[in-house]
């Protein structure tokens, strides 16, 4: 596309925006594409409209920019519709609070929505801030679930508990490594490739100003992987 890319962390030490737009400024980057953030509540200051910027995924509250994301609420339901056709006969889903939010409740919109359709299949889902392994046993004891659908950060939490049961573990976010655990796979070198795309077609098109007309959003359902 002849274009570099550089990649920035804001997590680095002594990091913060203001150094960071000296950096951007420095190097003359004009095209941003911006990766999931840790809290969807925080707000990055940057001068934006220095910049073309395409965000991945929902986290990025404001400014209202072109995004490319993931399908979660297709997902859920690709999900659903394979462990009913392994015979499940009851389902539930494990989130942490900060993964509903960061998904603007789309995981979690789905099930629910399938558990109308379907009254006593889907368990009233277990979503939280914090997760420790008696409440989640306690939880699954009482809505005797035999298939979990859940996320990181809180996967290997379950993966540990559910080790010597014939509970089913499935992820809605699997990482490149996990071949076992059976799941969706989200394919992020597709979505950030996508990403890079827009943003050079933009700045293509008429830089910032286009980006502001055209913050439209691009979905992307990634692939089930039956795990081991």
């Amino acid at each position: 596309l002849g274009y570099t890319l550089d990649y920035l962390w804001l997590r680095e030490p002594d990091m913060n925006v203001a150094r960071f737009q000296q950096i951007l400024d420095h190097r003359r980057i004009h095209g941003l594409v911006l990766a999931p953030l840790d809290d969807p509540r925080e707000d990055y200051e940057l001068d934006w409209s220095r910049f073309v910027a395409v965000a991945i995924g929902l986290s990025l509250g404001r400014p209202r920019l072109p995004r490319v994301l993931h399908d979660n609420y297709r997902a859920m339901l690709a999900v659903l519709a394979e462990l009913e056709a392994l015979g499940v006969r009851r389902v539930g889903l494990c989130l942490a609070a900060e993964s509903d939010e960061r998904t603007l409740g789309m995981w979690t919109g789905a099930y629910l929505a399938t558990g109308r359709r379907r009254p006593g299949w889907c368990a009233p889902p277990l979503i939280a801030p914090g997760f420790n392994a008696r409440d989640f046993s306690a939880w699954r004891r009482a809505e005797r679930v035999e298939a979990v659908i859940s996320v990181h950060p809180v996967l290997p939490l379950l993966q540990a508990v559910l080790r010597k049961t014939r509970v089913k573990l499935v992820s809605l976010n699997l990482n490149g490594a996990d071949e076992t655990t059976p799941g969706i796979y989200q394919e992020p070198r597709i979505l950030g490739a996508a990403a890079v795309e827009r943003v050079v077609d933009l700045l293509h098109r008429g830089g910032r100003s286009a980006a502001v007309e055209r913050a439209d959003e691009l979905l992307h359902l990634g692939r089930w992987r039956p795990g081991a």
